[in-house]
């Protein structure tokens, strides 16, 4: 059976290209002011960059591609791939207060990646903030019923 994408295809966007859009701007100014203008106002670029950089870290950069196998979920950060097995995961948590809804997958054990996998789950317009992800359901029932039935949301 072909694995089921629970990932977003933006994903890799948001990992890099966003995170580069974000900053890159902010660099820019800090340089032209340091550079060309007064040296000391190019300060103030550096708390918003901080800011920005810490959002993007920590929101953005971690993200991973997911698919849904038969026995796991297959996991990338685009330069390496590996499988976990549906019984190495914890707990299944879903950020609804951010506007990509990432979904974290806490590990009983670590991995290639660390004890933590935080994704983008596919496209799902419309849902309401107090609903879960149905990428995060699916991933729930995974774990409460094991992984027999192989079929994602």
């Amino acid at each position: 059976m072909e694995d089921q994408r629970l990932s977003s295809v933006g994903t890799i966007a948001y990992k890099y290209l966003v995170t580069a859009v974000y900053l890159s701007p902010l660099v820019v100014w800090a340089f032209a002011e340091y550079v060309y203008g007064n040296p000391k106002s190019c300060w103030v670029a550096v708390p918003v960059f901080a800011l920005i950089a810490v959002y993007c870290f920590v929101f953005y950069f971690p993200l991973k591609r997911v698919s849904a196998l038969p026995e796991g979920l297959r996991i990338s950060n685009y330069i390496s791939t590996i499988t976990v097995p549906y019984s190495q995961i914890l707990e299944v948590r879903e950020c609804k207060w951010v506007n990509i809804r990432p979904i974290t997958i806490r590990l009983k054990q670590p991995c290639k990646f660390g004890r933590a996998i935080r994704f983008m789950p596919r496209g799902q317009f419309l849902i309401l903030l107090w609903r879960d992800h149905p990428v995060a359901t699916f991933l729930r029932e995974k774990i409460r019923h094991g992984s027999s039935d192989p079929h994602a949301p």
